[in-house]
């Protein structure tokens, strides 16, 4: 604590493999991404009135190996950055406890390429999937049977484009996708 605020920070470092489940494609294999991620949050409520912001960032790069047919081709490089803000208000409301009410904002981007010798020249293919979501919801605490109430929605926007550059002087985008999604979700959790 400090003075009429709580203060609470935390940064992460990892460097592994990160193993992949979802299939083989082209982009994503089979096998796993060596991918060194750095990460930080800071959160802080003034006391008094149970306002408080949470924030966090992460990037990561790394390699992905390409596994296909035909003949041997560079890794990919895979970069990856996000960072994401939450804000709101926790105060007994009432007599069963403490209301939290919140509002988040967030964006990830991934980045996948490589580059080889193709065509007279060089090849290289990129992959950029960027994701937004924003939403907000609201959980009641109930003290007496040490249980929580929650209930939050969140819209996601999300975007997939493929394209590619041949040096000398070509380029072109192979597919774009956009998606939107509302996700939400409604439970309760009891704490032992």
């Amino acid at each position: 604590d400090w003075g009429q605020f709580r203060v609470a920070a935390g940064v992460g470092y990892r460097d592994g493999v990160v193993i992949n489940g979802g299939g083989t494609s082209a982009v994503i294999t089979g096998g796993g991404i060596d991918l060194a991620t750095a990460s930080g949050v800071a959160s802080i409520m003034h006391m008094p009135t149970g306002i408080f912001v949470t924030g966090n960032v992460g990037m990561g790069d790394g390699t992905l190996p390409y596994i296909g047919f035909g003949p041997i081709l560079p890794s990919y490089a895979v970069d990856t950055k996000g960072w994401a803000v939450t804000a709101g208000v926790e105060e007994r409301w009432t007599k069963l406890g403490k209301t939290t009410v919140f509002g988040e904002y967030g964006d990830v981007k991934v980045d996948v390429e490589r580059t080889f010798v193709c065509c007279a020249g060089t090849l290289t293919p990129s992959y950029e999937l960027g994701v937004t979501y924003w939403g907000g919801g609201v959980v009641q605490s109930i003290d007496a049977a040490a249980l929580d109430l929650y209930a939050n929605v969140r819209f996601y926007d999300g975007s997939f484009n493929a394209s590619w550059i041949q040096n000398p002087g070509n380029s072109g985008l192979l597919y774009e996708l956009d998606a939107d999604a509302i996700v939400g979700t409604m439970g309760a959790r009891i704490k032992f």
